[in-house]
């Protein structure tokens, strides 16, 4: 349960009323063998108590939410295959659900550790956070009162990324 004063919101002049808001977080994991580790988060937020934000829940967040994975270890380092994913986005026609696969792994080679991530390992094509927002569509048009058109501002998600990382302890 979540109770806010106020929250910030995209409008460019004005900002949310106070919000109530109840969801719900579930976290596992489980040591299935001594080589062997699984785990798992989904989170569910739905419409605010009182409808203050927006009737069909928080204007552009997802209603679910969830990552998980499996990771062998031992000696010789880890391997984790990770998938991490969310649901429609309420008024959102451009960002439909996602999951993503990530792979990392990772080596102790004495006091050093390096570790490869490659996130986005399909390739997928996604949108980042969206915003909506008053659009000018033409030079008169500086509102939704004259003119202006509501629009859903997005930037392309990060493409297949792979970062090798090491660190070194002394």
């Amino acid at each position: 349960y979540v109770q806010r004063a106020s929250e910030q919101a995209w409008t460019g002049a004005t900002s949310a009323p106070p919000a109530r808001r109840l969801g719900l977080d579930l976290v596992g994991s489980l040591d299935a063998a001594s080589w062997l580790a699984l785990d798992a988060n989904v989170t569910w937020s739905p419409t605010p108590l009182d409808g203050t934000i927006m009737i069909d829940g928080l204007a552009l967040a997802p209603r679910w939410m969830g990552t998980g994975g499996a990771t062998v270890h031992g000696d010789a380092g880890f391997i984790a295959l990770r998938a991490r994913g969310f649901a429609d986005r309420p008024s959102s026609e451009a960002a439909d659900r996602d999951v993503f696969v990530d792979v990392i792994a990772g080596k102790q080679l004495g006091a050093v550790e390096v570790v490869l991530a490659i996130t986005n390992a399909s390739d997928r094509a996604w949108t980042e956070p969206e915003i909506a927002t008053p659009t000018r569509v033409s030079f008169l048009a500086n509102d939704v009162s004259r003119g202006g058109v509501d629009a859903i501002e997005d930037a392309d998600g990060a493409p297949l990324t792979a970062t090798l990382t090491a660190a070194y302890a002394w």
